[in-house]
């Protein structure tokens, strides 16, 4: 393997391509430094093309650069393999092979680099026509062999059979043996090279197989040779076997890596698209039926800016993660877009293909932090037998989706007049609904900024400040932007600014001021009374349509959490009239009867929210830079903590309220407390706000410990939210104090000592350190019980 190895030396050279005339280097290792003799240092002074230039000639980097360009002209896929003689000093013969690759970032080039000069020496050799037995022990130091055409024997020297414990004549090769050495997906073209129907004399061919004798199979590439006799027929072939395992495994490592996505580990777009065309390709539309779902989040947009990025990240992987377990090993998943995903179901019915689609669905909506799919079905051959027309029609049902409420899952249907008109459609009509204003006294610009957005939105228009305020009053909660001119009769638009924004105290509709120009001074008045963006004219339609996009998706933003708020509101006043002023005393009731229920002493919940309340306030000034909790904060966690328990609802009588220590069966069905709080809080608490997530966290993560070897999810260390933490060990003190069912109270002194020897769970320095000092105050409260 190690004398293979020193054979091909691989050097590998990547490269980013920029425009046609333009490439970047990114990176190179060791060995393509070694092949090519240029040094690090160097090559970051010399110009990438140029180096690629001499490696190539000329004739070859002219060929190679318009197949790829071309290639990325129609996002093709595209790789090639060439040799070359470099020149210098040392004249060596060095096997090129390159790859096109889609990354984010952009398309590379990867050139993988093989020294082949030994190899190009045999081959020499073989031309000069040198005794057979010369070329056999020139070829290489792997596995030899001679192929007998006639008699179907091949040969190995008997010394290499010996020591590498295989045969060293064996009959019949072809005819009987060949199942064993090679891998079925490699036999036919295996055959062909043996048969004499290779289209060259020379040549190597890499497979899967084994040593003849023994059954495991792994990488082999043999290079081969054929010997005519004077009639040019085919008597015997020689060359070699070589195990190329590890560089075989480490260009599918590559490969791999170029084709997953890197933020979630399934198929990005170009590896999942290119995969799903081939099984279409190699389909029978009259024996295959195949499923395509188009999968995307609704409202994404309002995940990443109500919670952050990092949480839409979360929330993009834990998709992945479950589809990955939601559908079979055979299907086809990829990630397609920011919050778009791809499935492709092959050989499965319809059936099958809409219940897995509800089934993705159910399930991220049960998840503790539940998310809403649209998802859009086609069905091969039905609607469609290439991946283009698949997808078009799955991405029409999805959107139809995302217009019913109701129905999250939609298989397109062909009945449907006009359906099949593209996405594009039904996004405009959606985008009907909007309208924007402009404000302009110049009727040719007027005409211009309407020509370039009435395909997508309504327009609205005004020849001054005055007009523009009567249009706003008859279209109140429909202008989603006002595109604004400054100079304009009766009044202009610094005087239409101050009043929308200071008389109406209309903050949420976002202005483009679009003006010939505008001074320095003016440019801050405009700002300072509220403009979002300023537009000089002339203006060019693909910008205004971008810069209104951003401003609408903006107010879209906000404008959705106003209607929110208000859906809320409603389903309050409809189901709980009394809701805002009982709230308070509604949960602490709540709080009272799982108290009661568990046969928990009176008092609990009030004690754990008095414990919770001092132990906060003690980490903080512990260690206020890591614990940056404010007042209003720790108020909050002090409320959520009431309903830590909330899940024993869920939990069986005969549980509950067993007077003795609960078997392994239902110790586990106990430990659902957790994640069914965490559930009920969702469902309960119609804002997810701040104390819903303080509340959520506290149920869900209550019972983890610092070492990990908690439940319901074994988190670790400040993986573990402070707020649950904190409860945490102040459920262990109240239980030991108070005693359980299962044992009688301890005092306080016992108690305190137990949890700060790490007899009683696990917890942080600082949160023991907290806990030393406000013993004096845990044991007032623990004393107040009685």
């Amino acid at each position: 393997m190690e004398n293979a190895l020193s054979l091909l030396p691989v050097g590998v050279l990547k490269v980013a391509v920029i425009d046609e005339h333009t490439i970047k280097f990114e990176e190179g290792n060791d060995n393509f430094y070694d092949i090519v003799s240029i040094n690090k240092e160097a090559i970051s002074n010399t110009e990438i093309k140029n180096v690629i230039f001499e490696l190539c000639g000329e004739e070859i980097f002219n060929k190679e650069k318009d197949a790829i360009f071309n290639a990325l002209k129609f996002k093709e896929e595209y790789s090639s393999e060439f040799e070359v003689r470099l020149k210098g000093n040392n004249e060596k013969w060095v096997l090129v092979r390159l790859k096109l690759a889609y990354e984010e970032n952009g398309p590379k080039i990867i050139f993988v680099l093989v020294d082949i000069n030994k190899q190009k020496q045999v081959v020499n050799r073989l031309v000069s026509k040198i005794e057979t037995s010369k070329l056999i022990d020139s070829i290489s130091k792997d596995v030899q062999f001679e192929y007998d055409c006639f008699f179907d024997t091949i040969t190995i020297p008997f010394d290499e059979a010996q020591e590498k414990d295989i045969p060293a004549v064996t009959s019949d090769f072809i005819k009987y043996n060949i199942d064993r050495h090679v891998h079925p997906d490699y036999i036919t073209k295996f055959k062909n090279i043996f048969e004499g129907r290779s289209k060259s004399d020379k040549g190597s061919f890499e497979y899967r197989g084994s040593r003849l004798n023994n059954s495991e199979f792994f990488w082999l590439k043999m290079s081969y040779f054929y010997l005519r006799d004077d009639n040019k027929k085919l008597n015997k072939i020689i060359g070699r076997f070589s195990v190329i395992e590890s560089e075989k495994q480490a260009r599918i490592k590559l490969e791999k890596q170029l084709s997953l996505d890197p933020l979630t580990g399934i198929l990005n777009k170009v590896a999942s698209e290119s995969i799903i065309k081939e099984l279409i390709e190699n389909s029978n539309d009259k024996e295959n039926k195949h499923g395509l779902l188009v999968i995307d989040v609704d409202d994404f947009k309002n995940i990443n800016d109500s919670y952050g990025h990092k949480k839409g990240d979360s929330v993009i992987t834990l998709i992945a993660k479950i589809l990955d377990n939601t559908f079979r090993s055979t299907d086809t998943i990829g990630r397609i877009g920011g919050d778009e995903f791809i499935v492709f179901l092959k050989n499965a019915d319809n059936d099958i293909i809409i219940r897995k689609g509800n089934e993705l669905k159910d399930k991220l909506m049960n998840d503790p932090f539940p998310i809403s799919v649209s998802i859009g079905i086609s069905i091969y051959p039905n609607d469609g037998k290439d991946y283009i027309a698949l997808f078009s029609k799955a991405d029409i049902a999805m959107y139809q989706a995302k217009l019913n409420k109701n129905e999250k899952v939609i298989c397109y249907s062909g009945n449907e007049p006009k359906r099949e008109e593209n996405r594009e459609k039904i996004k405009k009509e959606i985008k009907k609904r909007e309208s924007i204003l402009i404000v302009d006294d110049e009727e040719l610009n007027r005409e211009i900024l309407k020509i370039a957005l009435e395909d997508e939105y309504n327009i609205l228009m005004a020849a001054d400040g005055e007009e523009a305020l009567k249009v706003l009053e008859e279209n109140k909660n429909k202008v989603v932007l006002i595109l604004l001119d400054i100079v304009m009769p009766k009044m202009d638009g610094v005087q239409f600014l101050t009043i929308l924004r200071n008389e109406l105290n209309e903050k949420d509709i976002p202005v483009i001021v679009i003006s010939a120009g505008v001074s320095e001074n003016m440019n801050d008045m405009i700002y300072q009374i509220g403009v979002e963006d300023i537009m000089r004219k002339p203006f060019d339609n693909f910008e205004v349509k971008n810069r209104a996009k951003n401003l609408i998706d903006l107010f879209k933003y906000r404008n959705h959490l106003v209607n929110l708020v208000d859906e809320q509101k409603k389903k309050i006043d409809r189901q709980m009239k009394s809701l805002q002023e009982s709230q308070s005393r509604i949960l602490s009731n709540l709080s009272t009867l799982i108290e009661f229920r568990s046969l928990k002493s009176g008092g609990h919940v009030n004690r754990i929210k008095k414990y919770v309340n001092i132990l906060l306030k003690a980490l903080v000034k512990i260690n206020n830079s890591k614990y940056d909790i404010s007042k209003e904060e720790i108020d909050v966690i002090t409320e959520a903590a009431a309903l830590h328990d909330l899940g024993k609802i869920a939990v069986p009588d005969n549980i509950i309220k067993k007077g003795s220590i609960l078997n392994y069966e239902e110790n586990e069905i106990m430990k659902t407390h957790t994640i069914q709080g965490a559930k009920f809080l969702s469902k309960i608490l119609e804002t997810k706000d701040e104390y819903y997530i303080a509340s959520r966290d506290i149920a869900l993560y209550h019972h983890e410990r610092y070492d990990g070897k908690g439940y319901p999810y074994g988190l670790k260390g400040d993986n573990i939210p402070v707020s649950a933490q904190v409860v945490g060990l102040i459920d262990v003190y109240d239980a030991l104090t108070m005693g359980t069912p299962n044992g009688n109270p301890i005092s306080h002194s016992k108690a305190s000592e137990m949890i700060i020897n790490g007899k009683c769970g696990a917890f942080s320095d600082d949160l023991i350190s907290a806990f030393i000092a406000v013993l004096d105050q845990f044991e007032k409260v623990d004393k107040s019980k009685s």
